[in-house]
């Protein structure tokens, strides 16, 4: 599952100039989750967001900037400049909240799934701190069926949220007139 954002708004036409280091902290994407009620309350369904978070991160923030390159631990700021880079973006995210419950008809169930995504961004160029902000995204999804349809509603949950998220972090990042060089 990856949900890029590729379709972020922006108020200016090109991308975000510069060579960037990108570096994603997805720690936070894996839990166990039990539904809701007692439908289903013995299953347990194991959410790992993690990979899909920094391939979507990844393929959005690609989108965005004019040259990006993936790194795990991205070296001081003051260094950057030196290393021809515009600076480093961190994306961490914070937390996520996912929910699932199955709703009992009188011939059929159905399963429900919400999903909220926190997330930061911090731009740090040469010369300190250009950008820093936090969003949410929410994603939810409901189909028929049992027990077993709890994972796919999870997962289309996930990939709706990630988007949202994504979307917003992607506007914030490519309207920051401080990181095409002018003051905000």
């Amino acid at each position: 599952m990856s949900a890029p954002n590729l379709n972020v708004y922006s108020n200016y036409s090109d991308k975000v100039p510069g060579k960037w280091m990108l570096s994603v902290d997805a720690a936070s994407g894996k839990r166990d989750i039990h539904s809701e009620g007692i439908a289903c309350a013995a299953h347990v369904y194991p959410v790992d967001i993690s990979s899909s978070f920094r391939a979507s991160v990844e393929a959005t923030f690609q989108n965005l900037a004019e040259n990006v390159e993936v790194v795990d631990n991205p070296p001081p700021a003051s260094t950057l400049g030196a290393a021809g880079y515009a600076g480093v973006i961190r994306v961490k995210l914070d937390s996520m909240r996912p929910r699932l419950e199955f709703i009992q008809g009188f011939w059929s169930a159905k399963a429900r799934s919400d999903m909220e995504i926190d997330a930061g961004l911090v731009v740090d160029g040469p010369s300190g701190r250009l950008l820093g902000t936090q969003a949410s995204g929410r994603g939810t999804d409901e189909e028929s069926g049992d027990c077993p349809t709890g994972a796919g509603v999870i997962g289309h949950a996930s990939e709706e949220a990630m988007k949202s998220l994504l979307g917003a972090l992607g506007e914030r990042f490519g309207n920051a007139p401080q990181l095409r060089g002018q003051k905000p």
